[in-house]
């Protein structure tokens, strides 16, 4: 019974009340310390006015499994979350373990979201991970009732089904479900995962730019933009930057291209991401020649080759500096 006064000392510390505030009227201030150290069991009668006092219910207090339940439950969603945010699928795999031991613990769980949310999870590791898109794709499909997209968890599976139908070209379906996906969370007040709007938004205005529809695509991507600096996240900021600056390329307007690949160049030096950095130098460098700018696109090759050089997959590299090699030979001419 140590859970009784644990949580009665959480609540009341939560709160700010003293035991000496909480306790009077009720008993001795030393005996709601016993209380709370575990070292007291309280009258019904006490417990009910402790209850009282720091408005919570004695259900509660009695209650050891369906609190921590709960807590562990959110505990295991919010840290996928942070991990998928990091794309850090390792990290899942291993929260993952540590919900099926939860879930065997208490085999009449039927808390159905939080199975959902799992199997979601799940569903990731086997694209990402095991990269088998086909498995992926069908077990998202499974988990999406009747392709219906209303609370968070259906928005999220919708999302990362609409990430493999991109991988594999189909993009009328991906856009499809991103724009449900985009409704529900303009009628949803109650997302709790702040990178879910940045996601959707960043994958549809992806969809726009692939369609040639690049007005649409600039004006989600900068709605996406102004939601990450009013909510202070950095999610994909580099690439939102990048996929701007290729926007505007495509419209013709270098300059502000060039500012947008800058930017992008910016956030992935952050980031420390080689890979998308060398990719945005490169694109910078192309714009700059086209711009007239010869020497600064020299530069950013430059700064790119020492990017490739040092990058640990050797083949890969070879490949990117071929790409840096056409780019040097453009601006040569």
């Amino acid at each position: 019974m140590d859970h009784i006064g644990k949580k009665i000392q959480d609540i009341r510390m939560k709160i700010g009340f003293s035991r000496q505030y909480v306790s009077k009227n009720i008993c001795d201030e030393s005996t709601l310390y016993r209380i709370e150290k575990s070292l007291q069991l309280p009258r019904l009668d006490v417990l009910q006015k402790i209850c009282h006092k720091l408005n919570i219910s004695v259900d509660f207090v009695l209650t050891p499994d369906l609190e921590s339940k709960f807590v562990h439950m959110d505990k295991i969603k919010k840290l996928c979350r942070e991990s998928l945010y990091q794309q850090d699928f390792d990290s899942i795999q291993y929260l993952i373990e540590e919900a099926e031991q939860f879930i065997s613990k208490y085999p009449h769980l039927e808390d159905e979201e939080f199975l959902r949310f799992v199997n979601w999870q799940k569903a990731i590791l086997i694209h990402k991970i095991e990269k088998k898109a086909d498995q992926a794709e069908t077990a998202f499909r499974k988990l999406l009732y009747k392709n219906k997209i209303i609370r968070e968890i259906d928005i999220n599976i919708a999302n990362s089904l609409s990430l493999v139908l991109i991988e594999k070209e189909e993009f009328k379906e991906a856009g499809s479900l991103l724009r449900k996906s985009l409704k529900a969370l303009d009628s949803n007040n109650m997302i709790e995962d702040k990178s879910l709007y940045p996601r959707i938004g960043y994958n549809m205005a992806y969809i726009y730019f692939i369609e040639g529809m690049y007005d649409s695509c600039l004006d989600l991507a900068h709605r996406v933009q102004y939601y990450l600096l009013a909510n202070h996240l950095l999610y994909s900021k580099g690439e939102l930057y990048h996929l701007i600056g290729i926007a505007y390329e495509k419209k013709n307007d270098l300059e502000s291209a060039s500012i947008y690949f800058a930017d992008a160049v910016s956030a992935f030096s952050l980031e420390n991401k080689a890979i998308f950095l060398i990719r945005s130098l490169r694109a910078l460098a192309e714009i700059e020649h086209k711009r007239g700018k010869i020497g600064e696109a020299i530069k950013l090759l430059d700064h790119a080759m020492e990017k490739v050089d040092a990058l640990c997959d050797r083949p890969y590299a070879e490949q990117l500096a071929k790409k840096i090699k056409h780019t040097r030979e453009q601006c040569a001419n």
